[in-house]
């Protein structure tokens, strides 16, 4: 009898057979490798996301706290502020602006003739800017040139006060309006203060106009303003915030140019950037809670820097 042997194409489709199981055993080892690290990576996202949420839930649970103690008070609060905005109106000289309590500055206007400031503990900077521009006046049968092409000639000047905390001050404008160099004097109602007064060097200014804009403030030192990005907040941290306080601009002219003279001056202080209780919530609410230290108390939250 003659044995048959094994077919050849039997053992082929074992091969075959044998080669898919291991590519499948392969595929299926970089799959299960990669839902580990999946996993894994999930697992550290989502330890992640329960910290910030944890961090958020503290930062809210202060700021719900403060807000329960502001309800309470903010009534009386606003009282206070008029109270206070009240005596500083009807103080003549620097001398009658009375010792206040509190780490809020508190500046009350006087349109263009200047402002009364209260600033609380702490070292603290008047700055003073003045931006003068000139343009010579077109005679109106010279055509040769368009109004809107005449660059104005700028000049800038800048003055910096140290001043003392716990202090009231007073700042005037000199001039009113008549033929003269606007001046600006800055007194005190502390003994150790030097009066301080300064002269834009512009001679035989006429203005024909005096505009003002600005209102009453109440600020933390440093305090960023509300309506700045979280962007802003975060590029402020740390940093020196400068406290608006007055903004004057004044048209009129010096023999044949127009003349317009910008009068700012701004607050600067030492210390922490700050947010009150409304700022702090828009930090909350936008996500990034990490960004405000511990509620120290006093009504304003202070900012990490990064």
């Amino acid at each position: 009898m003659i044995e048959s042997g094994r077919n050849p194409k039997e053992g082929v489709r074992k091969r075959q057979r044998r080669s898919r199981e291991t590519v499948m055993l392969t595929v299926l080892g970089f799959v299960g490798v990669i839902l580990v690290f999946v996993i894994a990576e999930s697992m550290v996202g989502v330890r992640r996301a329960e910290k910030l949420m944890k961090v958020r839930q503290i930062r809210l649970a202060e700021l719900q706290a403060v807000e329960a103690e502001q309800k309470q008070v903010i009534k009386q609060a606003e009282n206070n502020q008029r109270l206070v905005f009240d005596l500083l109106a009807n103080c003549r000289v620097a001398a009658d602006i009375p010792i206040l309590t509190g780490g809020q500055l508190f500046c009350q206007h006087r349109g263009d003739r200047g402002f009364v400031l209260w600033l609380p503990e702490g070292k603290h900077r008047l700055q003073v800017f003045a931006k003068v521009s000139f343009a010579a006046i077109q005679d109106e049968t010279d055509q040769t040139l368009d109004s809107d092409e005449v660059e104005p000639v700028v000049t800038e000047y800048d003055w910096t006060v140290p001043l003392l905390g716990r202090t009231g001050y007073l700042f005037e404008l000199e001039s009113n309006g008549k033929v003269s160099p606007v001046t600006w004097r800055l007194t005190a109602n502390h003994a150790d203060f030097d009066s301080r007064r300064e002269v834009i060097p512009v001679e035989n200014v006429r203005a024909d106009s005096w505009a003002y804009s600005g209102g009453n403030r109440v600020a933390f030192p440093n305090q960023c303003e509300q309506y700045w990005s979280i962007k802003g907040i975060r590029a402020a941290a740390g940093q020196s915030v400068p406290v608006g306080v007055y903004n004057l601009t004044i048209r009129g002219s010096q023999q044949n140019q127009k003349l317009v003279i910008k009068l700012t001056a701004e607050v600067v202080s030492d210390g922490p950037t700050t947010v009150d209780p409304t700022g702090a919530a828009r930090v909350i609410s936008l996500g990034h809670p990490e960004l405000l230290a511990p509620y120290a108390g006093d009504g304003k939250f202070e900012l990490l820097p990064n």
